[in-house]
Parts: structure tokens; sequence; C-alpha cells
């Protein structure tokens, strides 16, 4: 339900729905709570399915802001902000073994998602991961879209390992430090519908696969397409701007 305002000093999550199951109706929600200062991931959904998370500021996390599974549940509107690394949480010095990358918010294993009007505003390492929406699907905007990230190391992040080729559009994207959007999936990758600007690489698209062993081939295709990529744009400060994140040395 409508929470208000909540501060955490515990290891444990500040909000977590495990194995509700199908929530029906308006039953279970989470709309216009405020979390601060949490010592793990702010919101955790799990084996939750068609819950509404809405109109919510996570700020200050020790993992992922929203880390988001189930089916069909909804991200609308929500502001998340300052989502730390384990490895670099009260470190000061740097640590080699820095191997967990998390996201400020975490979908790549949420169902038929809806994702609209959610803005990322600073996370240590990486800003979304996520699986992306099937390149095929020409109506994948009406469900994901409007979304923002800016002041992270990698805005949006995915790797490999699903069925579909991989897309993302309609995304603000903007001063991130390394890329705006890492991928290196094992199927075709697509960027459409989005604005990326002072990043210091937009885009890092890269397509892995078949395996070699497998003596198969692929045309895999990489697509940019009614996007504006802007290098340096008149809001970028040369000195404040350009200023090298203490946490960005800890590469494994």
């Amino acid at each position: 339900g409508q929470l208000g305002w909540i501060e955490t000093y515990d290891p444990r999550y500040s909000l977590a729905f495990l194995n509700v199951g199908e929530v029906k109706g308006n039953e279970s929600f989470i709309h216009g709570c405020s979390f601060h200062d949490g010592f793990n991931v702010g919101i955790g959904v799990y084996g939750t399915d068609n819950l509404t998370i809405d109109n919510n500021v996570v700020h200050h996390t020790v993992g992922p802001c929203i880390d988001l599974e189930g089916n069909r549940n909804k991200l609308i509107h929500n502001l998340v902000m300052m989502s730390l690394a384990e490895g670099t949480y009260k470190v000061d010095t740097p640590y080699k073994d820095d191997m967990k990358w998390p996201g400020a918010i975490q979908v790549e294993k949420a169902k038929d998602l809806t994702m609209i009007g959610n803005s990322i505003a600073g996370s240590e390492k990486i800003g979304y991961i996520t699986s992306g929406v099937p390149y095929e699907d020409l109506n994948a905007h009406k469900k994901i879209r409007d979304n923002e990230v800016h002041s992270t190391l990698y805005g949006i992040y995915y790797m490999k390992g699903i069925s579909h080729c991989w897309k993302i559009e309609h995304f603000l994207i903007w001063k991130n430090f390394d890329v705006g959007v890492y991928a290196w999936p094992d199927q075709s990758v697509m960027v459409s519908e989005s604005i990326l600007a002072d990043n210091k690489a937009s885009l890092f698209l890269n397509v892995f696969g078949p395996n070699p062993l497998s003596h198969r081939s692929r045309d895999n295709v990489i697509t940019v397409k009614n996007s504006l990529i802007i290098g340096k744009s008149s809001n970028f400060h040369c000195v404040d701007d350009n200023i090298t994140p203490w946490h960005s040395t800890f590469y494994a």
C-alpha cells in the first residue's frame, strides 16, 4: 500500500515481495513511497505477478534500488538515485576483486514488463540491466518508453542469454561516464528512437555467437535508427563533468 517515508538501517531489503503469486486488482501495490539509506536492495519483487510500482523515490541503496522479476509487473514514474556497489561501499582504496556490478534498476528477468517514465539519477556501476524487447515487436513502445538514465558508469547493460534479438527504444541516456549502452548478446541488436548525449562512448554494441565450435554461421546485425547522438552538448562542462569517479578504477 501507500507507506510514505521509509528509512532503514538493516542489512535486509527495505521492502520485498517474495512468492506472493498473482496480485489481483489493487490488493497490493507500492505507490508514492520514499526509501532512504538502505543497506541492501531498496525494492525487491520475486515470484510475484501483476504488481504496480509507481511514483516512488529510492535513494542510497547498497545494490539495486529496484530488482524486479515476475510477470506482467508495472514500473511507472519512479525516481532512483545513488545505487552503491558492494565492493565500493565504505571503501576508499582500490578493491581489485570488485566483481559485482549491480544495476540501479534490474529487470532482465521480468516478463511482459511495463516500464514507463522511470529515471535513474546516479549509480556507482550500471543504470538499467535489462533483456530489452524482441527485435520484431513493433508495439513494444506502448509498454516500455520514456525512461531515462544519467550519472552512471554504464547507462544500459546487457550481455547474453536471451532467445530473441535485443532491442531498446525510447530512452534518454546522458552523462554516463563510460558507455551509454553496452550490449553483448548472442542475437542481433537494435537501438532506436533514443537520445544519447555527453557519454564518453554512447554505444558499445557487439554480438557474440554462434559458438565457433558449433560450425554454424548466422547473419547478426547491429542497427541504430531514428536516434540522436550528441558527443558533447552545450551543457557539458569540460572541468566539472570530466572528473573521473573514484570507483571507476575498481575494474576486476
